[in-house]
């Protein structure tokens, strides 16, 4: 495989897990002549931070390994060490040259011109995909596997694509181009972890703007961009997660998790809670 792909991995990963990633190994599998299921087996150092599954639809006018790339990072607390592996589906110029008027006519918010990366979280049928894909990644010359390969990766590319088409107006503009800037992307970064070290006393858009030295609404658009939510989603998001441990460490009641974790209202907690979950705080304890 190409250095150049190897480090676009590493440095795609970096800006999703904000953690130093060394790529060890990589393979590649051609599912057709204009997509490969890469694998790559790569080294995180030591961390407190939990690598949750996600997902990041990545695509930037400098990398010329490939046109779209979607990465996969599997949930590693369930798996061994040595089977810390990343999976990326590349799909290169010539994939989207075959359709180019009906790319252009589709609405998709997406123009070459401009770099786009978003994460986002795979739904269960999604997972299936990739599953099949890692379970399956060389089809050995069987006309039938080849078709199947190639349907799950049009399948994942088809709902990443989607994700850009949400209602959102920070979401209208699916390509921040500040983002190309290394400098940029690295206060992105500096926003998440300043939102992750206040959980209990969240700071406001400007606080946080100040501290990073960005503009608002470039922190706002960049950061949506980024991680797939905004600000205020990611927050909460991780506010809830923390009370989730808090509520099942069983070392705190409802009420106690609900003020430490920032919340002036046991009411509001919960409505949040269920939100964000799709049950009560109390179902935790059932």
């Amino acid at each position: 495989m190409e250095h150049t792909a190897t480090s676009v991995t590493a440095d795609i990963l970096e800006r999703l897990i904000n953690e130093q990633v060394a790529v060890l190994s990589s393979g590649a599998y051609a599912l057709s002549g204009t997509v490969k299921l890469l694998r790559h087996h790569i080294s995180i150092p030591p961390t407190s931070q939990s690598l949750e599954e996600k997902a990041i639809f990545s695509y930037y006018p400098d990398t010329d390994c490939c046109r779209i790339m979607l990465t996969y990072l599997p949930d590693y607390e369930k798996l061994n060490d040595k089977d810390k592996s990343v999976y990326q589906l590349a799909f290169s110029p010539a994939f989207f040259e075959q359709w180019a008027t009906l790319v252009e006519a589709s609405g998709y918010p997406f123009d070459i011109s401009r770099p786009v990366e978003q994460a986002y979280s795979l739904r269960m049928e999604s997972r299936a995909h990739f599953d099949f894909l890692i379970r399956n990644p060389d089809n050995k010359g069987d006309f039938t596997t080849a078709l199947q390969q190639f349907q799950h990766a049009v399948s994942l590319l088809k709902f990443a694509l989607d994700g850009l088409m949400l209602a959102d107006e920070s979401n209208s503009i699916p390509a921040c181009g500040f983002l190309n800037n290394s400098v940029e992307r690295e206060k992105i970064l500096k926003a998440q972890d300043i939102i992750l070290e206040n959980l209990t006393t969240p700071l406001t858009i400007r606080e946080l703007a100040r501290h990073c030295g960005m503009n608002e609404c470039y922190l706002k658009k960049g950061f949506k961009a980024m991680f797939g939510k905004t600000i205020y989603e990611f927050r909460e998001f991780e506010r809830i997660k923390k009370s989730q441990e808090l509520i099942l460490s069983k070392k705190m009641n409802i009420n106690e998790v609900a003020m430490e974790m920032g919340y002036a209202s046991h009411a509001y907690f919960s409505t949040s809670f269920k939100k964000i979950t799709g049950i009560k705080p109390c179902d935790l304890l059932l």
